[in-house]
């Protein structure tokens, strides 16, 4: 269960704050439609058959909660399950808990605790509930007095003046209950929204459905006064009080080559206790947006206690009244496409906020704008760039790029003027070259040529085109850009033998594998190009370059045995199928400086890649291989299924793995985008197949949502194993990740490519609707403080949770929850019953704690481990395989 507050709009000139609770942590969106929901979620009249202070109940099967609304606020109730009155239960199919992906306990003997801590809903005949109510009413004023030394609270009450009743369903509710026909309810009318006019003045409440859970609104009028705000909370089984729950990186403890720093954490929540745990509310961020609907200034929004349990909402900073206000998780989420297929393939922020994409369509109607480069798609698969403001609402300019047959777009940059930068391949005689272009020419028919394109910033002008290739095959995956501005450079692969290079280039006659080649956009020049690879060739597939010596890191695969490795990299041996590869090269193309294979036994490809404050270098792909190296310290070391992504850091010599973790669920999952905010936070991007994938309890998505693909964000942070963020994000057809950013204000932007109609989108998205085949996508949310969680609610007795991963082959992590602040023992015994190490024996505190069993030291074989209080002892079994 999660209570998590955030403000939002309704309207210019509007001033719109809203409060949501909810149970299981999702990212919501403005106005969403539900996609998850068995039905339209629903607000049903009471006439008679509930209390007659009820207005109108909304029961949230899935969260556990009911809500009551009532003139003068709003009723909660939440349950769980009694597991003191539990005898048996059945064990569940689904092998993993909404409680960031850890297993679900087999449900018997000591385990049976473990249903209601894990939010199981059974069926009410066969599992009694505990249940909790708290009541928030409308207040207009709130003071404290001293009475004898006392202090108490003084409260006058508000109310709405009158409630409006919307979106009326199509079927009503009827309740039979007793004998007495009498106090029956029939024809229950079902609403989607309810509004509650004047409970200040001219403020009104909205409440409303968003994705699956109830969310209400304050909407405050032009001309009223938001510091009228102030609710109150009864019920409570302890005052209420502030906390601070969100890890942010520590400068004092930098990271280095060694991957070690210190974490800190800072975040006002609103902390609510109640007889069966904790419910937890946060404000994630403000900014308002102008009578036309753009972005405008960030606002600082805190909670402030007014006296006793009475709180409200102050704006600290840079409110305007005459603007709409949000404070809100920020999710904004569009379709972009034709009636086709289309694929995203690359993403890029401009200064001012605005997002550009990239990839390629076979829409004949893909979206373009007036006065831009191409509006007609010129063959078959053309290329496509679009431009989409901060809030995805509004297209500022889309374009084809491409000639008579098919043209594929793999990436684009942006320089210091937004002008927009890609590259790919082409099979087009015909695809529109400049007359500065290295090359106008096509080298081979039907067969591919790179291309690198640059292109103004409002995309009406095609100021750079050139292709570059030979009579086989050529292919240019990853491009960066010059400080300057004044040349590009892009990494690929040729299966051709004369593909140009030149004097001084590091491998300057012919062979086939990966290419580099730096571009003058001035003039029709090479500034270097070389080859990098061995006798089977490779493939560059990411290119960075590092700013203290301007040398260039590229990755990707190689096929061969003696791909050129230097003296002490890592790892200087071919390990079998397609191995990975990170090299550096020196700024003229002159020199390999580094260069050191990456893998197992089967295929291992990096995808993407970035520098952390050039030092370390940090790749992430896909690998087959069991054995591909992890570090002692790991997120997982275990490949779970078919394929795994993986996250590798290497400093910048490439001598030293520093970290290295699998990531992924019992099918297969690639990971494709990489983000790195230069903390300690590395976000990935990719697709899976997975059913069973280790989310985090405060994911977006928690189930696979159907179709042979889903997309899935990972945050993952190098220094702190248990604090991780994972959601799946998809609909009932395929969804796969392309990229992934964010932007100033921390919020992810992902772009992905999309066959569901029922994909999550926001009503203010620039395109609600599926246009055709394959639509691309961009959602943008925020994690960390947005999905702060509510603590579980606590247990009657012990909870220890069989570990994940198990089997495991170094690290796996142990968790347990208290009914009761406790002193707590846990030991570890091998099979012989012997004590093998003591693990903690310390006090805890209530709650739910997390602790890392580290197994590189110990043999492998079964081993017991045991959890004692001074009420309680439990043991589990865990296997370790090395």
């Amino acid at each position: 269960m999660n209570l998590h507050h955030r403000i939002t709009r309704i309207a210019a000139m509007t001033v719109v704050m809203l409060l949501s609770v909810f149970a299981v942590p999702h990212t919501s969106a403005v106005s969403v439609q539900s996609t998850r929901l068995p039905h339209p979620f629903q607000f049903t009249e009471n006439k008679g058959q509930w209390d007659s202070a009820v207005l109108y109940k909304c029961e949230v099967r899935h969260d556990g909660f009911t809500w009551f609304l009532e003139r003068d606020g709003v009723t909660l109730v939440t349950s769980v399950v009694d597991t003191m009155m539990v005898g048996a239960v059945r064990e569940r199919t689904d092998p993993f808990s909404s409680r960031g992906g850890l297993p679900r306990p087999p449900a018997s003997g000591n385990d049976v605790a473990a249903v209601g801590a894990y939010g199981i809903r059974p069926d009410h005949e066969s599992f009694p509930l505990k249940s909790h109510a708290l009541k928030f009413k409308f207040i207009s004023e709130c003071t404290t007095q001293k009475d004898v030394g006392i202090n108490s609270d003084l409260r006058k009450y508000t109310c709405a003046k009158s409630i409006d009743a919307q979106g009326e369903l199509s079927w009503h509710n009827n309740y039979f209950l007793g004998n007495d026909s009498s106090k029956w309810a029939p024809d229950c009318r079902n609403f989607t929204c309810i509004v509650y006019h004047d409970v200040w003045d001219g403020i009104d409440v909205e409440w409303y459905e968003s994705k699956g859970h109830l969310e209400f609104d304050f909407v405050v009028h032009p001309g009223a006064d938001p510091k009228q705000i102030r609710m109150v909370c009864e019920g409570l089984e302890a005052p209420l009080s502030f906390d601070t729950r969100r890890w942010d990186f520590s400068p004092a403890t930098s990271l280095n080559d060694s991957g070690m720093a210190g974490l800190k954490s800072h975040l006002q929540e609103l902390c609510l206790p109640i007889s069966l745990g904790e419910l937890r509310m946060s404000i994630p961020g403000a900014y308002q947006t102008t009578a036309n609907g753009t972005r405008g200034n960030n606002v600082a929004a805190q909670f402030r206690l007014v006296a006793g349990n009475c709180f409200a909402i102050d704006l600290t900073n840079g409110y305007d009244p005459s603007q709409t206000l949000r404070i809100d998780p920020l999710v904004y989420s569009t379709f972009s496409g034709g009636s086709g297929e289309d694929y995203s393939a690359s993403l890029g922020l401009t200064i001012t906020g605005s997002i550009v994409i990239s990839g390629s369509t076979n829409s004949q109607n893909y979206p373009t704008t007036p006065g831009t480069i191409e509006r007609m798609n010129a063959g078959l698969d053309d290329c496509f760039i679009s431009k989409l403001d901060s809030t995805l609402s509004h297209l500022q300019f889309s374009t084809y790029l491409g000639g008579e047959f098919n043209d594929y777009c793999q990436e684009l940059k942006l320089d210091s003027q937004n002008s927009i930068y890609v590259t790919g391949s082409t099979e087009s005689d015909n695809f529109p070259t400049t007359t500065n272009a290295y090359c106008q020419t096509h080298s081979g028919y039907r067969t591919k040529d790179c291309f690198v394109a640059k292109v103004n910033s409002s995309g009406s002008q095609l100021l750079y085109s050139s292709m570059i290739g030979t009579s086989a095959q050529d292919v240019s995956n990853a491009i960066i850009v010059d400080e300057s501005d004044s040349s590009c450079i892009i990494t690929g692969s040729t299966s051709g033998t004369t593909y140009p290079v030149t004097a001084g280039a590091y491998i300057p006659s012919s062979s086939v594998g990966c290419i580099i080649t730096k571009f003058d956009i001035n003039h029709p020049s090479l500034l270097f190009s070389t080859y990098v690879g061995g006798t089977n060739g490779a493939e560059g597939n990411c290119i960075i370059k590092l700013p203290s010596d301007q040398s260039l890191v590229f990755a990707g695969e190689t096929y061969s045995n003696d791909f050129p490795c230097t003296i002490n990299a890592y790892d200087t041996s071919y390990n079998g199928g397609d191995d990975a590869f990170i090299a550096r090269i020196n700024h003229d193309g002159s020199v390999l400086l580094k260069s050191t294979y990456l893998g197992g036994s089967s295929m291992d490809v990096i995808f993407k890649m970035v520098a952390f404050r050039d030092s370390l270098i940090i790749a992430v792909g896909g690998t087959y291989s069991t054995d591909f190296p992890h570090t002692l310290i790991a997120f997982d070391s275990i490949q779970h299924g078919r394929a795994d992504c993986f996250v590798s850091v290497l400093n910048r010599n490439l001598t030293n793995l520093c970290y290295s973790s699998f990531f992924g669920g019992e099918g297969a999952e690639s990971a494709v985008g990489l983000f790195c905010n230069n903390l300690d936070s590395i976000y990935i991007a990719g697709s899976t197949t997975s059913h069973i994938f280790p989310l985090s309890s405060n994911a977006f998505q928690h189930s696979y949502a159907g179709g042979d693909h889903d997309c899935f964000v990972v945050r993952i942070s190098i220094n702190n194993q248990l604090n991780y963020y994972s959601t799946f994000i998809g609909g009932i057809y395929d969804d796969l990740g392309s990229d992934i950013l964010a932007n100033s204000s921390n919020r992810i932007i992902l772009l992905g490519i999309t066959s569901s109609s029922n994909f999550p989108i926001t009503t203010t998205g620039y395109d609600t609707a599926n246009n055709g085949q394959h639509d691309c996508f961009i959602t943008q949310f925020t994690i960390d403080s947005t999905y702060v969680q509510e603590a579980s609610p606590l247990p009657n007795s012990i909870l220890l949770v069989k570990n994940f991963p198990n089997p495991f082959n170094s690290t796996t992590v142990i968790e347990f929850s208290l009914p009761k602040a406790s002193h707590v023992k846990i030991e570890l015994f091998d099979l012989l019953g012997r004590q093998i190490q003591t693990l903690s024996d310390q006090h805890q505190p209530a709650g739910t704690h997390r602790m890392l069993l580290n197994g590189s030291q110990l043999p492998s074989g079964q081993y017991f481990y045991r959890i004692s209080t001074s009420d309680q002892t439990i043991c589990r079994k865990l296997m370790l395989i090395k």
